[in-house]
């Protein structure tokens, strides 16, 4: 997409007014995955509690939500924090690295490089604090997130696998 268009997309940190905003991305969010696993609850059940947990690992681990607006409307938001852990098989920039926690932006307007802007905004925020390492997680057949982060720069780093002991 063309500079010209994202020059029209203000990326600015959350404010309370972005709550609804937010919570609904969450509950589409929601929906797409549930499409993708059956680990995913309904996307009306999923997004406040979710938009709460989102709210305190932000809080807790000096994170920053940020939110995209086109001509005043929301169009997305990506949110990301410190992650913490004590893995003495890994170095300490392992252990102690940025997380991108979400990248939501309304289904209208994917395509169009506002996912780039947001991924920016939290890494740079996250780079801020001092963070060398920058993950992110998706489900292994979101391929469009998928196709979007590696576009940002990210590669494969662990690969979780499932497998299924007892049927629903």
């Amino acid at each position: 997409m063309t500079a010209g268009y994202l020059s029209k997309v203000r990326i600015r940190p959350y404010e309370p007014r972005d709550r609804a905003d937010v919570v609904a991305a969450e509950a589409d969010l929601q929906e797409f995955e549930r499409k993708l696993h059956d680990t995913r609850i309904p996307g009306d059940v999923a997004a406040e509690p979710t938009f709460r947990l989102l709210e305190s690992l932000i809080n807790a681990n000096e994170g920053e939500m940020f939110i995209a607006e086109e001509d005043g409307a929301f169009v997305g938001y990506a949110a990301g924090f410190i992650l913490r852990d004590e893995n003495p098989a890994e170095t300490e920039d392992s252990n102690v690295c940025g997380y991108i926690n979400d990248v939501y932006v309304v289904p209208h307007r994917r395509g169009r490089g506002i996912a780039s802007l947001l991924l920016r905004a939290v890494e740079d925020y996250l780079r801020a604090k001092g963070m060398a390492r920058l993950r992110i997680n998706t489900l292994v057949d979101n391929e469009s997130a998928k196709r979007a982060y590696s576009k940002h720069g990210f590669e494969p780093y662990e690969v979780m696998m499932e497998k299924r002991l007892k049927q629903p």
